[in-house]
């Protein structure tokens, strides 16, 4: 009898043991996903869309508006990123958007990367070259 529950306890402290490390689960059995990631996917899509919109509006602003070729360049290069900086604190840290389920550098090619790349080829390809906007002689 004793010997028995020795062995029943043996078995019963592997099987807590297991189920603790999460070995019991089979490999093709996959979670649905959660309210908290479908909300962590929405996040990272409003903080691409807004960190796009961002972009796309400084880069043709200093593309137009700066008379030479590598002014633009050169305040794109240091004024979006400081844009980026607030607008993704603003959005992942004080309101809460994004979440923490990807690790840092796949969260900072989505949030920094893709809007910037995204708002590059816009305004190099799709809208109107600098030379062929007409601007207003006098600014208001």
């Amino acid at each position: 009898m004793v010997k028995l529950k020795v062995v029943a306890s043996a078995f019963v402290l592997r099987t807590v043991r297991r189920l603790a490390s999460g070995s019991h689960k089979s490999e093709r059995y996959q979670r649905p996903p959660t309210m908290s990631q479908a909300a962590t996917l929405f996040g990272f899509l409003l903080i691409i869309v807004v960190n796009t919109v961002v972009a796309s509006v400084a880069i043709r602003f200093f593309r137009l508006r700066l008379s030479t070729d590598w002014g633009a360049v050169v305040y794109t290069a240091i004024v979006v990123p400081l844009l980026f900086a607030f607008t993704t604190i603003l959005l992942s840290g004080f309101i809460g958007f994004g979440g923490s389920g990807l690790d840092r550098g796949t969260a900072l090619i989505l949030v920094w990367v893709v809007p910037f790349t995204l708002a590059v080829t816009l305004d190099v390809f799709w809208l109107p070259a600098p030379e062929e906007v007409e601007l207003p002689e006098e600014t208001r």
